[in-house]
């Protein structure tokens, strides 16, 4: 039997060839294998880090015993450091007032052996570098920079005897001396003096000898 379509070309019933279909399925099995894949692919790398990072915490915590030790020796080791600073500071500002106050006894020059001026009181005073400097500035001791001063109060012998204590101080490389005023005793014949002896230098510290 002959069939005849008598429909005119736009409303024939078109045939599709069956590649078509084939590649279609092909391409659909395609996406999907690769789309499980990267599912599986990255469901793999999930697990592989929560692992790591199930063994990082359990890294973390057996070092916490460890951690706190340190944390502990390290705020020690910042006490220790704070308490040998204030140790240092102490050892800077501690002056061995008995060998330095030696070292200006035995400036006095004597007479026959024996002192030509009697101490009656002294005063001791340690300077700060700006008060060193600015007596120095001031030429108080003659431009030398002193570190301590002696406030001496006493009676000397006689005029000879008093200039001669005044001199030692004024001529010692050691120190300077800022003479305030004497007044005569007409009843013993006595003259009354106060003066400032400042020690040039670097004052003795603790430990320090004695001047001999």
């Amino acid at each position: 039997m002959i069939r005849l379509n008598l429909l005119p070309k736009n409303l024939r019933r078109r045939v599709e060839p069956g590649w078509w279909r084939l590649a279609a399925g092909l391409f659909v099995v395609a996406t999907l294998s690769v789309v499980g894949y990267l599912y599986f692919s990255t469901v793999s790398q999930i697990r592989a880090l929560e692992n790591q990072r199930d063994e990082l915490r359990l890294e973390v915590e057996s070092l916490k015993p460890f951690v706190a030790e340190q944390n502990t020796l390290e705020r020690k080791r910042i006490e220790l450091e704070k308490l040998l600073s204030i140790k240092k500071q102490l050892e800077e500002r501690f002056v061995a007032w008995s060998d330095n106050l030696a070292a200006v006894i035995n400036q006095i020059p004597r007479e026959g052996g024996r002192f030509g001026i009697a101490l009656k009181k002294i005063g001791t005073r340690l300077l700060t570098s700006e008060e060193s400097q600015k007596l120095a500035q001031s030429n108080v001791y003659d431009g030398k920079q002193v570190k301590l001063e002696f406030d001496l109060d006493g009676e000397a012998q006689g005029q000879a005897s008093l200039v001669r204590f005044i001199k030692a101080f004024e001529e010692s490389p050691s120190f300077g001396i800022n003479f305030n005023q004497a007044s005569l005793n007409n009843q013993n014949g006595l003259y009354s003096f106060s003066t400032t002896v400042g020690l040039v230098g670097e004052p003795v510290q603790g430990g320090g000898q004695s001047a001999r």
